[in-house]
């Protein structure tokens, strides 16, 4: 289903609480899901940080990159390329 109708008031909830929680009830079924497990158009997240790292000859992280760095800092990654 396109979430493209209540998308932004779902947001909008989540930022006025600080985005500490990012779960909302999708309108099609009720079901209980998060902002950030949306399959969006590019690639997107939701993170208290950004982690930016250039290199032009580099292809996309391996899973075992991804993983390894989200071990280093304690919490779960996402790659989100750059698209310009």
């Amino acid at each position: 289903m396109d979430a493209e109708s209540w998308w932004a008031e779902a947001v909008s909830v989540a930022a006025e609480q600080n985005f500490v929680s990012l779960d909302t009830v999708a309108p099609c079924c009720q079901a209980k899901i998060s902002l950030n497990d949306l399959a969006y158009v590019w690639p997107a997240a939701f993170g208290r940080f950004v982690l930016d790292a250039m290199n032009p000859n580099a292809e996309r992280l391996s899973p075992e990159q991804v993983n390894n760095l989200g071990v280093a800092l304690g919490c779960s990654v996402r790659e989100v390329p750059l698209h310009l």
